[in-house]
């Protein structure tokens, strides 16, 4: 069989690990944790972990991280569904806190690397967000 990219292939072959052991962590988490601890998971995820996919990881959890924005939404609309505009909402909390993170390490030159992992991870869901095409704003 062919694949479309490399990564598939190696994936096809077993040399790569899957995300699963990601996915069980997150699915287990969300039994007791809060939606924004579940972010902070996700994200603590991408920046310390090789992730396979990340936005299949995020589309397997996000009804989990989004179940705050959800009930709010419905207290105005109880029809409401999960939407990009609530999808967009979890990546841009996410983003938000890293960044109070980011603020709060470097401002100390000690914590330099630490500043340097919240810019990757910044990264990170700025990508899941292009994959997602999702409008974003500041």
């Amino acid at each position: 069989m062919v694949h479309p990219i490399f990564k598939a292939a190696c994936l096809a072959r077993g040399l790569l690990d899957d995300d699963e052991a990601w996915d069980r962590c997150l699915r287990d988490a969300g039994l007791s944790s809060s939606p924004v601890k579940l972010r902070a998971m996700f994200a603590t995820i991408l920046l310390f972990n090789e992730v396979v996919n990340p936005t299949e990881l995020f589309e397997n959890h996000i009804d989990a991280m989004a179940v705050d924005f959800l009930y709010k939404a419905r207290q105005t609309n109880p029809e409401r569904e999960l939407g990009n505009d609530i999808t967009d909402r979890v990546l841009r909390e996410m983003q938000l806190e890293l960044l109070a993170l980011e603020d709060q390490s470097c401002s100390d030159p000690s914590h330099l690397a630490a500043c340097s992992m919240f810019y990757i991870i910044a990264v990170v869901v700025l990508i899941v967000v292009l994959q997602y095409q999702l409008p974003f704003s500041q």
